[in-house]
């Protein structure tokens, strides 16, 4: 009997923690991409996509299915898959990770839809995930047929250096004018 009440205390716990850490979603994912944009100097490439996945999650939390953090994140790891199709600097490290961790975030906000509803909403959150996911493709898109240079300047590339101009693959020069003079750089790829 006590080891019946300690397993529920348990299962609460962990409940409560992912309910919890489900509304928090889109700020993970925003702090994220800010932090890796900002050390990498590219700031405007974060701006795009969580900006469509704000519009999105807000419309679809408001307007349409109430399902606005299933809807921020969709939006956002579907533009995340279509620049990693447009970009061939993707690394070993990283193809495991992001599917690894937006798969993870996936779980938990199935979770959260199946325990707060009495049944599944099948339909609207299979319309949410699909319409979400065609919002994120088709910005991606937009973008590259929108901008000057094929969105090169303004989609996710998968690489980065920590510093303005990255000579080598991971040294950057201190001094433009010096060749010579290179210091190490302690984030390579992100």
């Amino acid at each position: 009997m006590a080891m019946e009440s300690g397993n529920t205390q348990i299962e609460a716990y962990i409940s409560d923690s992912l309910l919890g850490f489900h509304k928090l979603i889109p700020f993970v994912i925003g702090a994220v991409s800010i932090g890796v944009c900002t050390v990498n100097r590219t700031l405007v490439k974060c701006l795009i996509p969580l900006a469509i996945a704000i519009i999105a999650g807000t419309v679809f939390h408001c307007v349409l299915t109430g399902l606005g953090v299933t809807a921020f994140f969709i939006s956002y790891f579907a533009y995340v898959v279509a620049c990693i199709d447009a970009s061939p600097s993707m690394d070993l490290f990283l193809s495991f990770a992001m599917p690894t961790g937006f798969g993870i975030l996936w779980f938990i906000d199935l979770y959260f839809i199946a325990v707060n509803n009495d049944s599944f909403p099948v339909l609207p959150y299979l319309a949410t995930v699909l319409v979400s996911a065609l919002v994120g493709v088709f910005s991606v898109y937009s973008v590259t047929k929108l901008s000057k240079d094929k969105g090169k300047s303004l989609l996710y590339d998968f690489k980065g250096c920590s510093c303005d101009d990255c000579a080598q693959s991971n040294r950057c020069s201190s001094k433009p004018n010096k060749p010579n003079n290179v210091k190490q750089v302690l984030m390579r790829r992100v």
